[in-house]
């Protein structure tokens, strides 16, 4: 399955001059949610056309999750799930907030009625190389999920937009080389963790062998000496027979 973002606005790359062509700052949408949702650390983002989509799908984290209304071309919604969520159990009036931003910035979706909306993890998101840019597939179909008959409250997009904050693309290929980076930096903090633990397992070990050898030679040397004590006190009763023997004789 395969989507394409064809979205066609005066949100273009390139602008015309009377001389030359200037290319427009590659620019990402990130939208606040209410305070309750925020608090708890979701976080939504969005492309501004085909091309920056393209950056989002390079970029994004494998538990963002990605929104576009289905079988229509719009912008792709991203939302960041808090620590600790999953993508079925995000609360219902996030899931809204999301749907509610992929219908209204579809050129053909926000004059639809109702439209459906599909969503699913980025880390299903499929981009082959000989897609176009801004398409993107699926490796398993089974894996998206589908919220149906989303008609538009334009308070509820009237309320996003007026949070709106651009960033340029720069700033979040930044973010997630910082986020890779983290994570490289606590594997590598845990495995020399796991290392010093097994390496002070092994000393305690070590240690403990020791001291039960240590109490094993003690207890021959304890052994033998008793054994010396009983033979001179059967020698000093064997010669004491013998002279007993020798008066009775």
């Amino acid at each position: 399955m395969e989507v394409g973002d064809l979205i066609k606005s005066s949100n273009t790359h390139f602008a015309a001059c009377s001389a030359c062509s200037v290319r427009i700052k590659q620019m990402v949408f990130y939208y606040t949610l209410p305070p309750k949702a925020a608090a708890r650390g979701f976080r939504v983002y969005m492309g501004r056309d085909k091309y920056e989509n393209d950056v989002l799908i390079a970029h994004g984290r494998p538990h963002d999750v990605w929104f576009h209304v289905a079988d229509l071309s719009s912008a792709h919604v991203y939302l960041r799930l808090a620590e600790g969520w999953e993508i079925g159990s995000i609360p219902a009036e996030v899931l809204e907030d999301c749907c509610q931003l992929t219908k209204a910035n579809s050129i053909q979706g926000h004059k639809e009625p109702k439209v459906a909306i599909n969503y699913t993890l980025h880390g299903n998101l499929r981009k082959g190389p000989d897609m176009d840019v801004g398409t993107i597939g699926f490796h398993r179909d089974k894996d998206v999920l589908t919220v149906r008959h989303v008609a538009r409250d334009r308070e509820a997009v009237k309320r996003l937009d007026k949070t709106r904050m651009e960033r340029d693309t720069e700033s979040f290929v930044q973010e997630h080389r910082d986020w890779l980076e983290e994570g490289r930096r606590a594997a590598r903090n845990a495995n020399k963790e796991r290392k010093d633990r097994e390496a002070q397992a092994r000393k305690e070990r070590e240690r403990d062998r020791r001291k039960l050898e240590e109490w094993g030679s003690e207890s021959k040397g304890k052994t033998a000496f008793a054994g010396g004590m009983d033979s001179d006190s059967d020698s000093e009763d064997s010669g004491s027979a013998a002279g007993d023997a020798d008066d009775f004789m």
